[in-house]
């Protein structure tokens, strides 16, 4: 078990690491985090953690950079709608999402 708000995927490569919170839009473009997430995820940015919401519309992959509260709060209170540092669509191009990972 992990801790709350803890996101769901850590990953590393090429001396990078990662956290990753995993979001699935099924109507509109609400995206929610729950109280202990947006603490989680602000926290870690703060301390210059890379973390990000990969949140999947439809067919459609977007994925959020977090670097601050005031930051996390844009995309919660903006949604899918706010600007993503790389939008994919199907066939996805992971080389794309991975190079913005480890960038």
């Amino acid at each position: 078990m992990t801790g709350s708000g803890v996101p769901d995927v850590n990953g590393c490569g090429w001396g990078k690491e990662f956290w990753i919170e995993l979001k699935e839009i099924h109507s509109g473009n609400q995206l929610t985090l729950r109280p202990m997430q947006v603490s989680w995820l602000a926290k870690r940015a703060m301390h210059g953690g890379q973390v990000f919401v990969l949140a999947r519309k439809n067919d459609e992959l977007k994925l959020f950079h977090i670097d601050s509260l005031s930051g996390i709060k844009e995309l919660v209170s903006e949604g899918f709608k706010h600007k993503a540092l790389v939008t994919l669509t199907k066939p996805y191009e992971w080389e794309r999402l991975t190079g913005a990972l480890l960038s």
